[in-house]
């Protein structure tokens, strides 16, 4: 009787292709996670216009139509308009589509070099809901 020493091709390919499996569903997971931090920036933000906005609204009865006399800053960012903030990722446009007592602003960027924008949006159409 022989004694068997070492792998066969068989054994070695389904080794392989188990690794391969493996590091594909890893390399996903790991590439949503960095999306998903990277989207932090986006809610944070969000988050600060929409507080900025309601509190704007207890002083004035209507929302801010821009960044003037608006409590909002993110770390690293700059204005670049009335109604445009560039944040370190996000490029942040404030608008009133509904009229003085809405507004609208969305948070647009590129985060995974896609023809697809990444896009996150508040808002407060004024009719109450």
């Amino acid at each position: 009787m022989r004694s068997r020493r070492g792998y066969t091709v068989l054994e070695l390919m389904t080794a392989i292709a188990i690794i391969g499996l493996l590091a594909g569903i890893a390399v996903n997971l790991y590439t949503a996670q960095q999306m998903r931090s990277k989207r932090a920036e986006a809610w944070e933000g969000l988050s600060a216009i929409e507080s900025a906005q309601q509190y704007y609204y207890t002083q004035h009865d209507s929302y801010n139509p821009t960044f003037n006399n608006l409590d909002f800053d993110i770390e690293g960012g700059r204005r670049l308009s009335l109604t445009s903030y560039q944040g370190a990722r996000y490029v942040y446009q404030l608008s009133q589509p509904w009229g003085s007592k809405s507004y609208y602003c969305i948070a647009t960027a590129n985060l995974d070099e896609d023809s697809w924008p990444d896009i996150l949006e508040v808002y407060d159409t004024g009719d109450g809901s």
